[in-house]
């Protein structure tokens, strides 16, 4: 592995925000490719909400008042995606390889 060479840094001013435009790009991106617009903004609309469910990354408090429609951040949005996915396998996966046969180690 090459060392890094200090010469070659460059150092901007930081921003002054965390996330912003970019986190919710790269938080909806999988979203909607793999749920679709529809699903993706019920699901994560629902995340964090007080008649909802909460986030299974458990970064975001709870607040005990008013909430915002996006209580959650890039991680969660992911995690949330990666369950809601409706992902399917063929039936002839299942006839090619039988439980026992996946059960082997």
């Amino acid at each position: 592995m090459e060392d890094a060479d200090e010469n070659d840094l460059e150092v901007d001013k930081p921003k002054d925000w965390a996330a912003g435009m970019p986190g919710v790009y790269h938080s909806m991106q999988p979203a909607l490719k793999h749920m679709g617009a529809s699903r993706s903004a019920r699901t994560l609309l629902t995340m964090n909400q007080k008649q909802g469910f909460d986030c299974m990354s458990g970064a975001w408090p709870d607040p005990s008042g008013h909430r915002s429609k996006f209580e959650y951040c890039e991680n969660g949005a992911k995690a949330v995606t990666w369950e809601a996915t409706p992902v399917t396998v063929a039936s002839d996966f299942w006839a090619e390889h039988p439980i026992t046969e996946l059960r082997e180690p």
